[in-house]
């Protein structure tokens, strides 16, 4: 033996005895994840709850964040990461994983390409809602591919596409790519319901699904024109849309299964050669659409009144119950209530919910000339405030025609005093005396009126909202009159009526 025999000898007894502490290190190791797994089983949460109601949290969970694409990472793998039991559970419910929501980059795809394919695997055969969105270039130098997601990523998620019910585009890039896919008539849809577009005002952007069986639910703004979303309008339910007047008219004869609407009409130019595509339809001698099942109908516009005009003086709306009209126009020159009117009564419907936002055109006697006709109204809004500013004030003459006289003779015949009436609500400034608004409720209390050989059942006001906006009403009050007020509306209150009386001081009066 030489004389580096003895150190040698001891070198290897080690080596192999920090070998032995390092496989008893990973026996121990071992032993404590499984007692931890049993610890975490044993917690008060998941000794009182089973799998299927733990599941069904996480479930609530999952739909009841933010699941817009920009969160940094969706709910399911985050749950998945607190411990084993969890991960399991989180893995073996497909419902966890029906919601694929991605935020394309340029610097993740290898990683978001892994995440889509375990997404996918996960989810099984459950039906997938899909929200993508590619954040816009920095500045108008990037290049504009940047963020697009690779053709590997997009052939990964059509290869779901017949589990797709709804598909969400969010503000971002154009999806070149994937749009060119869609364009191939590989990919087909059987299940999809909705489709929401909201991305570039581009009109070359064609998103094509040619026609999906299902659909009810389609939603677009800034898509550049309706007609570059090919779908089949005629078993479209539900729009959404920020339109120009020409794309309403190149939907509506189309879409007449609609049961609710709801337009955001954008200015569109004179000269749009657009337009002139469709001034047939746009022709007045035209014969009205007749949207039979429509029941819900919204407008808004900040653009010229011709848009509103041409609108109501192209439709029929027999079933229309909830109507809510937002307009923006300062000049009292702008008529667009005349066509309005006249489509209500051609339409014969029978009103139920009516908002009205205005900036002072129609005016408040317009308004009240119209509700007259409405027998079968039951909720009211009115608002005169649009653009940070109170136009149109609340005075006595609105607060009188919904008072209803107590005994003979009346004014006017009881129907016209909107006898149907639950519920009140007005934004904007006040003009009006507080006791005309205690006779009004007041007079609402659910009891009966003649009215020739008949009597007429005036409902029972259950609600009454007024947020106004000059403080100086209260403010000018005699002291004692605004608290017998205050007492007064108690009193209502504890009678069962809902009243809410606010000022908001954000809007300038």
């Amino acid at each position: 033996m030489d004389k580096n025999g003895a150190p040698m000898a001891d070198y290897d007894k080690i080596t192999e005895a920090i070998e032995n502490v390092e496989k008893l290190i990973q026996v121990f190791c071992k032993k404590k994840y499984q007692l931890k797994a049993m610890l975490n089983l044993n917690t008060p949460i998941m000794k009182r709850l089973t799998r299927e109601m733990l599941a069904r949290i996480f479930i609530l969970i999952n739909e009841s964040v933010d699941t817009m694409p920009k969160m940094t990472m969706p709910t399911p793998f985050l749950l998945a990461q607190v411990c084993t039991a969890w991960r399991k559970l989180v893995q073996s419910t497909p419902r966890l994983w029906s919601t694929i929501s991605i935020s394309f980059s340029t610097e993740l795809q290898e990683g978001q390409r892994r995440m889509l394919k375990e997404w996918l695997t996960r989810s099984a055969n459950y039906p997938l809602d899909v929200r993508i969105y590619r954040p816009m270039p920095k500045s108008t130098t990037s290049d504009p591919e940047s963020g697009e997601p690779p053709q590997e990523t997009i052939l990964l998620l059509l290869a779901s596409s017949a589990q797709w019910q709804s598909f969400t585009v969010l503000d971002g890039g154009p999806f070149q790519g994937l749009r060119d896919e869609l364009a191939s008539e590989f990919h087909h849809f059987p299940n999809l319901q909705s489709v929401a577009i909201h991305g570039h005002a581009n009109g070359c952007l064609l998103w094509n699904f040619h026609s999906p069986p299902r659909l009810k639910t389609v939603r677009f703004d800034r898509l550049g024109r309706a007609s570059n979303l090919c779908v089949d309008w005629k078993i479209v339910h539900h729009l959404d849309a920020t339109v120009g007047i020409t794309d309403c008219m190149f939907v509506l004869p189309q879409a007449l299964s609609l049961k609710t609407l709801k337009f955001d009409m954008r200015h569109e130019e004179p000269e749009d050669t657009h337009l002139q595509e469709h001034t047939l339809l746009c022709n007045p001698e035209a014969q009205p659409i007749d949207l039979a099942f429509l029941t819900d109908l919204s407008v808004r516009s900040e653009c010229k009144g011709q848009n509103f005009d041409t609108l109501f003086g192209k439709v029929l709306l027999p079933a229309l119950k909830n109507l809510s009209v937002e307009v923006s126009l300062f000049s009292q020159r702008v008529q667009w209530w005349s066509s309005f009117l006249d489509s209500i009564d051609r339409s014969e419907c029978t009103l139920t919910h009516l908002s009205i936002t205005t900036a002072g055109n129609p005016s408040e006697d317009e308004i009240l000339d119209f509700l007259r006709f409405l027998p079968s109204l039951e909720h009211l809004t009115l608002c005169t405030t649009l653009t940070g500013r109170s136009r149109t004030p609340l005075t006595d003459a609105t607060v009188d025609f919904l008072t209803v006289p107590q005994q003979e003779p009346y004014e006017r015949p009881i129907s016209q005093y909107l006898p149907s009436l639950k519920s009140f609500s007005y934004n904007g400034n006040v003009e009006v005396d507080p006791e005309t608004i205690l006779s009004m409720i007041q007079s609402r209390t659910g009891s009966q009126r003649p009215e020739g050989e008949h009597t007429t059942l005036v409902q029972k006001l259950e609600s009454f909202k007024l947020i106004y906006h000059n403080k100086s009403w209260a403010q000018e009050q005699n002291p004692n009159r605004m608290q017998h007020f205050y007492f007064a509306l108690a009193k209502m209150v504890f009678a069962g009526i809902v009243v809410d009386l606010v000022w908001d001081p954000e809007v300038k009066s």
